[in-house]
């Protein structure tokens, strides 16, 4: 099924590739006393859920009836360090809209933050990467022939996300769940240890078809920082918006 080839396909480019090797091992951290580790939340003024564009307003405001990012209990990995790690700050403050050349989608991203676009000529991959490198946003974008059911849409995305991250240390995902809007997504997690102290990264992937078009939209945050930051997220994937009409493949 082409789905699966294409999502398969999808584990060996330099996106996901950063998305494994960038915040397992590069996340900025801040030292603190013992004191201090229990709590991996932001602490400075900028980085709180005020500080994100419209916070009062997100998520009800900015999608009613749409997607949103989620910290469930029964996905979180069972660490018994639990989120004693300090990661730099991650901060959503002004997003600004990107426009792809192609026309294909449009997405409010966190203004400062990185673009590397890994596209193929059959295949649209562009992600964003914070300036701590402690979190990561990416849209994927190809096209199938076939119109599978939402249910195998979201079966191959866990399959996939599992393949990649597996291996991961006390790693955990959740079956996949139909949102409001149609999309399926999925919420994952795994440790990881900067300068000796543990750690949990958040992440949660959607999966939509739009026409002969597949979009795999994926964030990870810090999960000590993710009420901070949830708002913020929840804005970026209300704002996308994907053109079915658009040809990706030559």
């Amino acid at each position: 099924m082409k789905i699966r080839t294409k999502l398969l396909s999808w584990t060996t480019t330099a996106s996901l590739l950063m998305l494994t090797t960038v915040l397992t091992t590069s996340c900025g951290s801040t030292k603190t006393d013992t004191a201090t580790t229990k709590d991996a939340a932001p602490k400075t003024e900028s980085s709180k859920a005020a500080e994100s564009p419209k916070a009062a307003e997100s998520p009800k405001a900015a999608s009613p009836t749409g997607s949103t990012f989620t910290n469930e209990k029964t996905n979180a990995s069972s660490t018994s360090t639990g989120d004693g790690a300090k990661f730099a700050d991650v901060k959503i403050n002004k997003l600004e809209t990107y426009a792809h050349p192609s026309g294909v989608f449009t997405m409010d991203i966190p203004e400062g933050w990185t673009k590397q676009d890994t596209s193929k000529p059959d295949e649209i991959i562009v992600a964003w990467t914070d300036p701590a490198k402690n979190s990561l946003i990416i849209m994927d974008i190809f096209e199938i022939e076939a119109t599978p059911s939402k249910e195998d849409l979201g079966g191959k995305l866990k399959e996939f996300i599992t393949g990649l991250f597996g291996t991961q240390p006390k790693f955990a995902v959740a079956d996949a769940k139909e949102q409001p809007d149609g999309t399926m997504r999925v919420e994952w997690s795994y440790e990881v240890t900067v300068e000796g102290q543990s750690g949990t990264l958040l992440g949660n992937s959607f999966i939509e078809q739009k026409g002969n078009k597949v979009a795999v939209f994926s964030a990870a945050v810090p999960k000590g920082q993710f009420d901070g930051l949830k708002d913020g997220l929840n804005k970026i994937i209300a704002s996308r918006k994907i053109d079915p009409s658009v040809k990706i493949a030559k």
